[in-house]
C-alpha cells in the first residue's frame, strides 16, 4: 500500500471508530499496520478500537508501541490515559501517574494542562501517593511555563491544604509553593494564599519568618485581622516559654494587639498578647484576670495553661498552678510537640507540687523531679524542689544528698533552714536564715521564712518587720498578707489594717480559706453585714461545697442571727455535704433547725453531733431543751440528769432540768394531780438550789426559784409546802454571815412563808437585773396573789399597793406587752384599790395592743358586770366567745 491509500484506510478506521464499529476498525488498522509495523496514527486508533473490543486488555500495549514509535507526540498518552481512567483496579491507577506525567510535558494547552494536574492531584490522593505526585509537579515548576508554573504551584497548595497531616518534605514543598505565589503580584486571592502561608510556616515552627511574613501581609491589607491574630498568636506563645522573638514586634505589640481589638472586641488572641504584655510588666493579677476570660475560648491551646500556670507561681498559688500545668500536659499529649515543650511544663508542674504540704503531691513531686533530672542531671532549679519535696516528706537522707548537690548560696540556706525547722531545731534555723538574710537581702522568700520562724515562736513585732519586707519585694505573695492579717487583727490591734491585708491576700487567692474566712470574720466584727454577705455568696457560687466548707458555715451563721433559718439550714447542709463528720456543723445545723422550729429533725442532728463527739455538752443539753418545749418531759429530765452526771456543776443543765421539772409541775396542775405538781415544784427547788450554788450571780436562777415558789402557793393548804436549805433563806435575808446555823439543814416552807420566799427570790433576782420588766410582771403577780391569800385587811391593802407598784415599774419599763396592762386592770379591780377607771383604761390598752385577747375580754366584761353595765359586759364576753371558744371563764362571765 501506498502512503495516499494508508491515509485513505486510517481516515476510514477513524470513521468506524466513531460509529461505533469496532470489528471493522481494527480490521482497517490492521491492514495498515501489515503494511506498517510502527504507523503511529494506525498504532493509536488500534488502541482506541481495542479498549471497546473483547481484545480491551490489549489496548496499553498497542499505545506502548506507538509511544516508542513517537514519543513526543500527545496522542498516544492521552490514550493510554484515557485507558486506565477506565480501570479501577489500584494497579491500572498506578500506571496513570507516569501517564498523566508524560502528558504534563506534552501538553501546551493551558486548560488540558490544568485538568491533567487536577486528575494527577486527586490520584495522588486516592492512592497516597502525594509525595510522588509533589515530585512530579514540583519539576515540572522547573520545566514548564510561567502560566504552567503558576496553575502547578497553585494545585500544590490545594492538594497539600487538604491533608491534616505532611511529611516534613511535603510540608517544605508546601511552604516553598505558597512562598512563590504571594511573591507575584498579580496572583488572584493572594490574600487567601498568605493566610495559607502563615498556617504553614506556624506549622514548619518558622516563627521570626512568619512575623516578618505577617507584617507584610498587614502592610498589604491593612482591614485584615488574619496577620494581626498570628503576631498575638506567635508572641504570647513564645512569651508562655519565656523565649523573645522580634524585638519590633515586642516594642509595639500593645498597637498591634489593640488594632486586632478594634475589628473584633472580644478577640481572644488579642486579650491573649494582653495578658502576655502584663504578664512581662510584673502586673500578674490583672494578666491572671484577662486569662480567665481567655480560657473558655481557647481551652485547647497548652500556651493559655502555661501562661495562667506561670501566673499562678509567680502569685504562690500552688494548687491553682499544678492544675494548670496538668491541663497543659494533657492537651501536649494530644499533639505531636517538641520535647523542649513537654520538659518546659513538666518543670513548671514539679515545681507547683514541691510547695504544697500534701504528702501525696510531695510524692509526685519527687517522682518528676527523678525524670527530669534523668535527662538533665545539672539542674539545680529541679534539684531544688526536689530537695524541698523530700524536706516535707520528712526523708532525712535524701534531704542531705540533694543539699550536697546543691551550690552554696541563699537558696541553700533556705532550704537547708526548711530542713532544720522539720527537725524541730528552730534556733539553728534561724541562725541560718539571719545568715542568708545578710547575704541576700532582696529575697522575698528569706524574709518569708523569716518571718513565719518568729511567728512560730510568738516573737510577733520580727515577724511584723519580716512580713512587711518581704511584701515589699513580693507584692504577689498572699500568705504574707494573710500573715500581716492575723498580725493586726491579733486581740483587734487594728482592724481596719487587718481587713485591707486579708482582701488583698483574698484578692491575690480567692482559694485561700484563711484570708477569706478571716475577712469575713473581721467584716462581722465591724458590723459590716452587706460586704460579709457578698464575700460568702461568691466563695459558695464560685468553689465547689468542698473547698468553699469555710464560707457556707459562715453564711449559714450569718443567717442564723438573721433570723433567716431555711437559708441557715441550706447553707449548713452544704457544709455536712463537704464533710459529713464535722460536728460543729451538725450542731449549727441543729441549731438552725431548732430556730425554724423543726425539733424532730433538730433532735436528730444533735443525735448526730454525740454520736460523733460522745462527751460533747452542747448538744445533749439542747437534746434536754427541745424535749422539754415539745412536753416530753421524763425523756428530758433523762437527758439532763445523764449530762449532770458526768457535769454535775453544769449550771445551764442545772437551770434545764429545774425548768423541765416546773413545766412538769404546771402540767400536773393543769391536770389536778395536785401532789404530784407538788413533788414536781420540790425537785424543781432542789436542782435550782444547786444551780445558785454555783451561781449566786444570775437573776434567771432566782427567778426560776420565784417561779416555782409562785406555783406552789396556788396549791392547796395540804399541798403548799417546800422544803428549802437555810443558806437559801439567809442569802435571801442578807445573813450569810451571822453563823450558828447548820448551813445544809432543811427549812420546811408553809404557804405564807413561800409567799415571802417567792417575794425575796423576785426581788434578789431584781437586784442583779433592775430593768427587767418580766421580773417587775413577775413580782407584781405574786404580791396580788398574796393578797387574795391574806385575811388582815392592812396586810391585803399594803401588798396591793405593793402589787400596783411593781406592775407600774414593769409598764414604765415595757408598756407594749398586753399581758402587764391585762394585769394592772386585775390589781386596779381588786376591792383594796377599787379603781375602776384605772382598771377600764389598763383593760382597753390591753385590748388595743393585742386585740384577739380572749382573757382581758373577759375581765374587762367582769368589770363592765360589777359596775352593772350589762350590755357593755355582754359584748365584751360574746368577744372573748369569739377570740378562744374554749376559754370557759368568758361563758360563765355570761
Amino acid at each position: 500500500m501506498d502512503a495516499k491509500e494508508i491515509k485513505q484506510t486510517l481516515k476510514s478506521a477513524k470513521e468506524a471508530i466513531k460509529n461505533k464499529e469496532f470489528k471493522t476498525a481494527l480490521q482497517l488498522c490492521k491492514t495498515v499496520l501489515k503494511h506498517d509495523r510502527n504507523n503511529y496514527v494506525g498504532l493509536v486508533l488500534f488502541g482506541v478500537a481495542l479498549q471497546d473490543s473483547d481484545q480491551k486488555g490489549q489496548a496499553p500495549n498497542a499505545f506502548r508501541k506507538a509511544i516508542e514509535a513517537s514519543p513526543k507526540q500527545i496522542l498516544a498518552w492521552q490514550g493510554l490515559a484515557s485507558y486506565y481512567e477506565k480501570e479501577n483496579s489500584e494497579k491500572d491507577q498506578k500506571e496513570l501517574i507516569p501517564v498523566y506525567q508524560q502528558l504534563l510535558a506534552l501538553e501546551s494547552d493551558l486548560g488540558k494542562f490544568k485538568e491533567t494536574c487536577s486528575k494527577l492531584a486527586l490520584l495522588s490522593v486516592k492512592c497516597s501517593m502525594l509525595e510522588q505526585c509533589a515530585n512530579i509537579l514540583t519539576k515540572q515548576t522547573e520545566n514548564g511555563s510561567p502560566e504552567q508554573k503558576k496553575i502547578v504551584l497553585k494545585t500544590l497548595v490545594s492538594t497539600l491544604c487538604q491533608e491534616k497531616e505532611l511529611s516534613p518534605k511535603l510540608s517544605t514543598v508546601l511552604e516553598t509553593a505558597l512562598e512563590e505565589i504571594v511573591k507575584d503580584p498579580s496572583t488572584e486571592d493572594v490574600e487567601d494564599y498568605y493566610k495559607k502561608y502563615l498556617k504553614v510556616l506556624y506549622k514548619n515552627k518558622k516563627n521570626i519568618l512568619l512575623l516578618d511574613e505577617a507584617k507584610k501581609l498587614h502592610s498589604l491589607f491593612p482591614e485584615s485581622t488574619s496577620p494581626l491574630e498570628w503576631i498575638c498568636k506567635v508572641y504570647s506563645e513564645n512569651n508562655a516559654l519565656n523565649i523573645k522573638i522580634s524585638d519590633v514586634i515586642e516594642d509595639n505589640i500593645e498597637e498591634y494587639y489593640k488594632r486586632l481589638e478594634s475589628f473584633n472586641s472580644e478577640s481572644s488572641l488579642a486579650l491573649l498578647a494582653k495578658s502576655v504584655e502584663f504578664f512581662k510588666k510584673k502586673s500578674f493579677v490583672e494578666s491572671l484576670d484577662i486569662l480567665k476570660q481567655v480560657v473558655g475560648a481557647l481551652s485547647q491551646s497548652c500556651y493559655v495553661w502555661i501562661l495562667l500556670c506561670r501566673c499562678y507561681l509567680f502569685m504562690h498559688c500552688c494548687a491553682d498552678a499544678e492544675y494548670c500545668a496538668k491541663e497543659a500536659l494533657r492537651i501536649i499529649k494530644k499533639q505531636d510537640v517538641d520535647e523542649h515543650l513537654q520538659n518546659f511544663v513538666l518543670a513548671l508542674l514539679v515545681k507547683s507540687l514541691s510547695l504544697q504540704m500534701d504528702e501525696e503531691k510531695l510524692k509526685e513531686a519527687v517522682n518528676g523531679c527523678v525524670k527530669i533530672l534523668k535527662r538533665d542531671p545539672g539542674n539545680f532549679e529541679i534539684i531544688e524542689c526536689m530537695t524541698r519535696a523530700h524536706i516535707m516528706l520528712g526523708n532525712q537522707y535524701e534531704t542531705e544528698k540533694c543539699l550536697k548537690a546543691l551550690e552554696n548560696g541563699w537558696k541553700s540556706g533556705l532550704l537547708t533552714s526548711l530542713f532544720l525547722k522539720k527537725q524541730n531545731k528552730l534556733n539553728e534555723a534561724l541562725e541560718v536564715l539571719n545568715a542568708s538574710v545578710r547575704e541576700e537581702p532582696n529575697s522575698a522568700e528569706l524574709w518569708l521564712e523569716l518571718g513565719k520562724l518568729h511567728w512560730q515562736e510568738e516573737r510577733y513585732n520580727h515577724s511584723l518587720t519580716a512580713f512587711l519586707k518581704a511584701t515589699k519585694l513580693d507584692p504577689h505573695s498572699y500568705i504574707c498578707y494573710v500573715y500581716l492579717g492575723h498580725h493586726y487583727s491579733f486581740g483587734n490591734r487594728d482592724l481596719d489594717k487587718a481587713r485591707r491585708c486579708y482582701q488583698k491576700a483574698f484578692r491575690l487567692n480567692p482559694n485561700c480559706k484563711e484570708a477569706g474566712a478571716g475577712l469575713s470574720d473581721i467584716y462581722r466584727l465591724q458590723k459590716n453585714p452587706e460586704a460579709n454577705i457578698e464575700l460568702l455568696t461568691y466563695v459558695t457560687e464560685a468553689v465547689g461545697c468542698v473547698e468553699a466548707k469555710w464560707a457556707w458555715l459562715r453564711l449559714g451563721l450569718y443567717h442564723m442571727d438573721q433570723g433567716n433559718y431555711q437559708e441557715a439550714i441550706d447553707s449548713m447542709l452544704s457544709v455536712i455535704r463537704a464533710d459529713p463528720t464535722d460536728s460543729y456543723s451538725w450542731e449549727c445545723l441543729g441549731d438552725a433547725y431548732n430556730g425554724r422550729g423543726a425539733y424532730t429533725a433538730a433532735l436528730k442532728s444533735y443525735q448526730r453531733v454525740l454520736e460523733l463527739e460522745p462527751e460533747a455538752v452542747y448538744p445533749a443539753f439542747q437534746l434536754g431543751n427541745i424535749k422539754q418545749l415539745i412536753g416530753l418531759y421524763e425523756e428530758s429530765i433523762e437527758d439532763f440528769k445523764n449530762l449532770l452526771y458526768n457535769h454535775p456543776t453544769y449550771v445551764p443543765a442545772l437551770k434545764g432540768l429545774s425548768e423541765t421539772f416546773l413545766c412538769q409541775a404546771r402540767n400536773y396542775f393543769s391536770r389536778q394531780l395536785l401532789g404530784c405538781c407538788r413533788d414536781s415544784c420540790q425537785k424543781a427547788v432542789d436542782y435550782i438550789t444547786k444551780a445558785i450554788e454555783e451561781r449566786k450571780d444570775l437573776s434567771c436562777l432566782w427567778k426560776l426559784l420565784g417561779d416555782a415558789c409562785t406555783l406552789t402557793t396556788q396549791l392547796p393548804e395540804r399541798y403548799s409546802q417546800l422544803c428549802v436549805t437555810v443558806w437559801i433563806t439567809n442569802s435571801l435575808t442578807d445573813c450569810e454571815d451571822e453563823g450558828g446555823e447548820d448551813e445544809d439543814e432543811i427549812l420546811v416552807l408553809l404557804k405564807e412563808n413561800i409567799f415571802q420566799q417567792g417575794i425575796r427570790c423576785y426581788c434578789k433576782a431584781l437586784s442583779l437585773s433592775p430593768n427587767n420588766n418580766l421580773l417587775w410582771h413577775d413580782l407584781a403577780y405574786i404580791y396580788n396573789l398574796q393578797a387574795n391569800y391574806m385575811h388582815d385587811p392592812d396586810v391585803k391593802n399594803q401588798l396591793r399597793e405593793c402589787a400596783l407598784a411593781a406592775i407600774n415599774k414593769c409598764i414604765h419599763l415595757n408598756s407594749k406587752e398586753w399581758q402587764h396592762w391585762n394585769l394592772l386592770g386585775v390589781i386596779a379591780s381588786s376591792p383594796e384599790l377599787n379603781n375602776l377607771a384605772l382598771a377600764q383604761h389598763a383593760f382597753i390598752k390591753s385590748i388595743q395592743i393585742e386585740n384577739n385577747n380572749s382573757v382581758t375580754w373577759t375581765n374587762l366584761g367582769t368589770l363592765y358586770l360589777n359596775m352593772n353595765e350589762i350590755k357593755l359586759a355582754h359584748e365584751a364576753f360574746k368577744v372573748a366567745q369569739r377570740t378562744e371558744p374554749s376559754y370557759v371563764q368568758c361563758w360563765i362571765g355570761q
